[in-house]
């Protein structure tokens, strides 16, 4: 760690919130500190002070007003693109002034947000000011440091866009059209076999919106998954639904639902019973999660279905479920961010496809450790 020209020198480890802090930092910490050379130890602060003076604390910046108050010698923002985004401007720098105080900001790509505009910054004053420049801008990617079964895990595992913000330590933009793996070409695709003749189990991913009640219907043959119909069911309630699938498709018990996790607090029938509760009852199997996952999680999953970065396609559609294709080729980011723009009503087929997609397949994560570092 570097030193300080003050008396009692004071150095901090932060992570987007004190839970992930402590995780990533504490335990570690009290190990590589020699004991001869800690004073005293505080598991509730989270601080470390030592015989010299110094002082180690782990910070979490889930509350950015923690780190003001007292000025600091330096420290480390790590996964710095998942803080808010005056973390650094509003509070960390203005403590490190009065010491003139170094940091590193740290951390794995997310998108183009306010990591993406300080990597820019630190850029332009390098080039600007050449080694007279008091910002430093560093990068490397996976496959510098991972060894290359790693590597081609994540590409058979991730699509294509991901795996270059994970492991290339590329920001990618959120722009454009949602499900960017999704291709006509290569994704509309017949079930090869009579998956009714065969009786194979449904999946059905479910959006229980109102207006329309949408869901996805899937078989999987040979490790794919296939798309063989689709649910778009106007001012509908759950009862409706499953007069609906029972009529399509006959015996409930080949029938998995994977529902949007809200389904277990939502009630659309008039006798007020919950979503989830009236698909259990007629016979339905449900495979529900009990909080939802993030919307791009989600949305990563079902990108690396349809497509991987090694070009390996998991996920196709029937030609005649043409609503999802039109949702799947139309969904749209808000300009400017990365949340879906729900405005054309495209999400709700996206979403059932995805609950479904994350349900069966969230366990098989790889791991991330690209970072860059100013």
């Amino acid at each position: 760690m570097r030193g300080s020209a003050f008396i009692r020198p004071r150095f901090f480890a932060a992570a987007p919130t004190r839970d992930q802090a402590k995780s990533i930092y504490w335990d570690d910490l009290k190990s590589l500190v020699p004991p001869d050379f800690i004073r005293d130890i505080s598991e509730t602060q989270l601080t470390i002070r030592m015989t010299t003076g110094a002082e180690l604390a782990v910070i979490g910046m889930d509350k950015p007003q923690r780190i003001e108050g007292s000025p600091w010698d330096g420290g480390i923002l790590d996964e710095y693109a998942d803080m808010k985004a005056k973390a650094w401007t509003a509070h960390v720098r203005p403590a490190l002034a009065d010491r003139r105080g170094w940091c590193d900001l740290i951390g794995v790509p997310e998108g183009r947000n306010h990591y993406f505009k300080t990597y820019l910054y630190a850029l332009e004053q390098m080039k600007l000011l050449g080694t007279g420049s008091e910002w430093g801008a560093f990068h490397w990617k996976s496959s510098e440091i991972l060894p290359p079964e790693e590597i081609e895990g994540a590409r058979r595992e991730l699509d294509p866009k991901m795996f270059r913000q994970e492991y290339e330590a590329s920001f990618e933009g959120f722009s454009g059209v949602v499900l960017h793996a999704f291709d006509r070409d290569h994704n509309i695709k017949e079930c090869p076999v009579d998956w009714q003749a065969m009786r194979l189990p449904l999946h059905i991913g479910q959006d229980f919106n109102i207006n329309p009640m949408s869901g996805t219907v899937w078989v999987t043959w040979d490790g794919a998954d296939y798309q063989v119909d689709e649910l778009v069911l106007q001012s509908s309630n759950t009862d409706e639904l499953v007069t609906e699938v029972k009529r399509r498709y006959g015996e409930p018990s080949m029938v998995t639902f994977y529902p949007d996790p809200a389904g277990a607090q939502n009630r659309t029938s008039a006798q007020g019973r919950t979503d989830i509760s009236i698909l259990r009852d007629a016979g339905f199997r449900v495979d529900a999660l009990r909080s939802p996952p993030l919307v791009r999680d989600r949305l990563n999953k079902t990108n690396a279905r349809f497509c991987t970065a090694d070009g390996t396609r998991r996920a196709f559609v029937s030609a005649r479920c043409t609503a999802s294709i039109g949702s799947y080729e139309q969904l749209e980011y808000k300009p400017g961010s990365n949340e879906p723009d729900k405005k054309g009503g495209f999400d709700h087929l996206v979403d059932a496809t995805g609950y479904m997609m994350w349900t069966r397949y969230a366990d098989q994560k790889v791991t991330i450790n690209t970072e860059l570092v100013f």
